[in-house]
């Protein structure tokens, strides 16, 4: 049986707000290792944003190529 996930990580991102508690978005992302997942995710994020969590997700092909997830590139979910 052919396996046909490809490896890629959840990212929980904590955003602050005035009425109280943080918000969080998450992110989808290729990559091959938590660390550049994070680098990849931070890049792009307001200096006040934090990552809360890093998780490693085996997504189905066809989900991938219907997300169109690229190598290194963070996808919001």
């Amino acid at each position: 049986m052919q396996d046909n996930r490809v490896l890629c990580y959840s990212v929980r991102v904590e955003i602050p707000n005035e009425v109280g508690g943080p918000e969080s978005i998450f992110y989808l992302i290729r990559t091959t290792s938590e660390a550049a997942a994070i680098d990849a995710v931070l890049e792009g994020l307001p200096a006040n944003w934090r990552v809360a969590d890093v998780n490693p997700a085996a997504i189905r092909t066809e989900t991938v190529e219907s997300l169109d997830l690229r190598s290194g590139i963070p996808r919001q979910i």
